[in-house]
């Protein structure tokens, strides 16, 4: 048809013989047989390679936080508590929707992410592995305890069962019950209970199930993890990466580890800067502030070894209230703490503009730029401009930015070269 071509307005459908015209059926998907495809196995000692992804603890722990914030659990509590008791144990609890077998199962397995964002509530993860990664970091082993309405779920995910049978693929022992304990599979419930027994600190089909009684309402999810990690002091000797400082109900980093720590992370991309400026002076500037060896010290900013420091800025907007052995955390939402405070824009190729919040840190010996993504702090005091220059110009300044339009690395620790 060309502009000049007049329509036959008596040949023209009706909508009424549109919508009883014939539909054709889709074209039917031709079945491939893959029987003889080698499927692809996931060898048990990926379980430590993968957790290595977070050198720093506290971003392990982070994982466990996002998860219970983003919208398909919808938690509005979080709780962690360090128990140093015969056997030390990491537990977090949420209040959130809880997960199906179907759901847990997913969480326990590898590439499985699901997450949608829900009015307005972006999630945090989509890569399916934040779990696995950030729990493994922690501990060799994890129990996951978790009610859903009339289902309650236990799964565990344990480097050291899958060491003591000599695994090939990771396996996942889970048992389900309904609402009155009753197995929803007796035969499977009952084996993959055995291994729960065996290589946890519950010894009793009663042990286990009294651990729902933590999950209150209908929905939730209680993480036990256990086998915590340990790292050499200064002196060689093996110790808890963590210990608890019961005058603050915190949870903090020993001092005297020798491991990396998150100053790693900022030397990293402080250098980076730097080698766009000029190298020798800011890369003087950045060993004078950062630590390569690991070791945290008094200038360092709280957040490097104090959780509770870190889950107070964790989020820009928290959603969720946080308690650290008991104790609620006090979140702070950096904008608004700033003094002489202003406000730019920054247009970034193909991305509507950002905001940018400038302003006075009221302790100024922390400074730079805090950098977020969907809410969920990715780094912290960021040196940019004069800042770089080892001098004092810059020094106190902070920015606040809601960096959309960089993509975090998998351990939300960095963003992606962009």
């Amino acid at each position: 048809m060309n502009g000049n071509d007049e329509i036959d307005i008596d040949n023209v459908p009706s909508l009424e013989s549109i919508k009883n015209m014939p539909v054709k059926p889709p074209k039917p998907v031709e079945e491939v047989d893959t029987s003889f495809v080698k499927h692809s196995n996931t060898h048990p000692k990926f379980l430590h390679s993968n957790s290595t992804s977070h050198v720093w603890p506290f971003g392990a722990i982070a994982e466990l936080i996002d998860n219970a914030m983003d919208p398909d659990a919808n938690a509005t509590a979080f709780s962690i508590f360090l128990d140093l008791g015969t056997i030390p144990r990491l537990s977090f609890l949420d209040n959130g929707r809880g997960m199906t077998k179907s759901s847990l199962h997913k969480m326990l397995s590898f590439g499985f992410c699901e997450k949608v964002e829900v009015n307005g509530h972006k999630p945090i993860g989509h890569y399916g592995n934040g779990f696995k990664s950030g729990s493994m970091r922690l501990g060799s082993d994890a129990l996951v305890f978790t009610k859903r309405g009339n289902e309650r779920n236990v799964g565990f995910l344990s480097q050291t069962y899958l060491q003591a049978i000599q695994a090939t693929d990771v396996l996942v022992p889970m048992v389900s019950w309904n609402q009155e304990f009753q197995f929803t599979e007796a035969t499977e419930g009952k084996e993959n209970l055995k291994p729960i027994l065996e290589h946890s600190p519950f010894k009793t089909e009663a042990d286990v199930i009294s651990q729902f009684s933590k999950i209150e309402g209908n929905g939730g999810t209680y993480i036990v993890i256990f086998n915590l990690r340990k790292e050499k002091d200064l002196d060689g000797v093996e110790q808890l990466e963590f210990k608890v400082e019961p005058e603050t109900a915190d949870i903090i980093i020993r001092r005297d580890r020798e491991s990396n720590s998150l100053n790693s992370s900022l030397n990293n991309s402080n250098n980076s800067n730097n080698n766009n400026n000029n190298n020798n002076n800011n890369n003087n500037n950045n060993n004078s502030n950062g630590n390569t060896a690991g070791v945290i010290r008094d200038t360092d900013p709280p957040l490097q070894n104090s959780l509770r420091s870190y889950c107070s800025i964790l989020y820009k907007k928290p959603r969720m209230k946080i308690n650290i052995q008991g104790k609620a955390v006090r979140t702070v939402m950096i904008e608004q703490s700033l003094g002489y405070k202003k406000v730019d824009k920054y247009k970034p190729k193909d991305h509507p503009p950002i905001r940018i919040t400038l302003g006075i840190n009221p302790d100024k010996n922390h400074y730079g730029m805090m950098l977020y993504h969907k809410n969920r702090l990715i780094k912290p005091y960021v040196k940019v401009g004069i800042q770089l220059n080892g001098d004092r110009r810059g020094y106190g300044v902070m920015g606040v930015v809601e960096a959309e339009f960089l993509s975090p690395t998998h351990n939300k620790m960095d963003f992606l070269d962009n």
